[in-house]
């Protein structure tokens, strides 16, 4: 009977702690189970079974409280973990976004410690040195290996610069892939200094102004044409807005460019543009004529 009621005993406190995190459940097993031992001890004629009862008793009422203790531990250890997964969709969301976007914009990312010489890009930087994200270990000697020759010590100027704390790094650069194409970047970054002044970590972007850069020397060709001319040439937008004037033109009207380009028509030349002429020059604009 002693070893029945230990054995019980026993079988109970192990639902109460084992399965703390369904207490309702540990509950509704080792209560009933328990109270049928308790209860037939208790109407025993003899002390032993009395005392017997009692020391079940108290031994379920302080698992009972152990349980209640370790539910309360594993519930918010789940809800910890919970919140933390959450975290963590979050974070890769907020990560795929950022890719996305870098690849999109053509925008890469790196940090840099010049002191250990430790280097991370994201994977668009990797792309703009005409390289697949992963493929291989950024260091410096990689980095300084994509730019163009004619461009490394000016680069690399800038940037000792910007490390001595002299000037922020601002440059524009050739980079060289792998297959031979050449692509004009953009490099931005802060430098952070420790309380010696010296510098222990960069950040910075990258960006490919490939498409901006010949379309700015597009531009730079067409008005050097423009303005090779000895006959006036403007260019006025479907709202009469002055866009561009040639040489030729400013010379003839004694304007400069300045107070002409980012106005109206009629207000640079209230003499020569009347309302017919302007109407005239609208339908011109509008047709395409």
């Amino acid at each position: 009977q002693t070893f029945l009621v230990f054995a019980v005993a026993g079988i109970c406190v192990s639902a109460l702690t084992t399965n703390s995190f369904d207490l309702k459940a540990a509950m509704l097993f080792a209560c009933p189970a328990a109270a049928v031992t308790v209860v037939r001890l208790l109407m025993g004629d003899t002390e032993i079974n009395i005392a017997m009862g009692f020391m079940v008793v108290l031994l379920l009422a302080f698992m009972a409280a152990v349980g209640l203790r370790r539910n309360r531990v594993v519930r918010d250890n789940v809800a910890l973990r919970r919140d933390d997964a959450v975290q963590v969709q979050a974070l890769q969301r907020s990560h795929q976004q950022l890719h996305r976007a870098e690849q999109l914009a053509h925008v890469g990312s790196f940090d840099w410690d010049p002191v250990s010489g430790d280097l991370q890009w994201s994977d668009e930087h990797f792309r703009l040195w005409g390289l697949e994200p992963g493929t291989t270990v950024p260091t410096y000697a990689l980095f300084e290996q994509g730019v163009h020759p004619q461009d490394r010590a000016r680069q690399q100027a800038m940037q000792q610069a910007a490390l001595r704390g002299e000037c922020p790094y601002d440059c524009t650069y050739r980079v060289c892939w792998p297959g031979g194409e050449v692509h004009t970047v953009h490099g931005r970054s802060e430098v952070l200094f420790n309380a010696a002044g010296q510098a222990e970590r960069v950040l910075g972007t990258v960006q490919d102004i490939t498409a901006i850069q010949r379309a700015r020397e597009a531009l730079g060709t067409s008005e050097f044409v423009v303005n090779s001319l000895n006959d006036m040439v403007s260019m006025v937008d479907r709202d009469c807005i002055y866009r561009m004037v040639n040489d030729a033109w400013c010379r003839s009207t004694g304007l400069t460019r300045e107070q002409v380009i980012g106005r109206l028509a009629p207000d640079v030349l209230p003499d020569v543009v009347t309302r017919e002429r302007l109407v005239a020059l609208r339908e011109c604009v509008e047709s395409g004529e």
